[in-house]
């Protein structure tokens, strides 16, 4: 019951959170569609506790320029998740780049 209620929360941030859809045409609503199904899926993966496979996915979306996915990456290094430790320092270069990509 708590996945669920976690995973309902994450719809509406990532709905309230993104852009119009249409803002772009139909294919730039097509790419919010599957970025946000993308960063639901990685944070279900996340919420179970498989922290490297969470990993892995934001890892992807942040490198295909996805601002929301930068700033999830930030979070897992600067916590060590999904990792052997903690690095504040690609923590900050991820946040560097969310902030310039938003």
């Amino acid at each position: 019951m708590r996945t669920t209620n976690h995973l309902a929360l994450a719809m509406t941030l990532l709905l309230a959170a993104g852009p119009a859809l249409g803002d772009d045409g139909a294919d730039g609503a097509e790419r919010y569609r599957d970025g946000m199904i993308g960063r639901i899926e990685a944070y279900a993966v996340y919420k179970m506790g498989d922290y490297e496979g969470a990993f892995r996915r934001f890892l992807q979306m942040a490198l295909a320029g996805d601002p929301a996915a930068m700033e999830q990456l930030a979070t897992l290094y600067e916590r060590g998740q999904g990792m052997a430790a903690p690095d504040p320092v690609a923590a900050e270069a991820w946040r560097g780049r969310a902030r310039e990509a938003d």
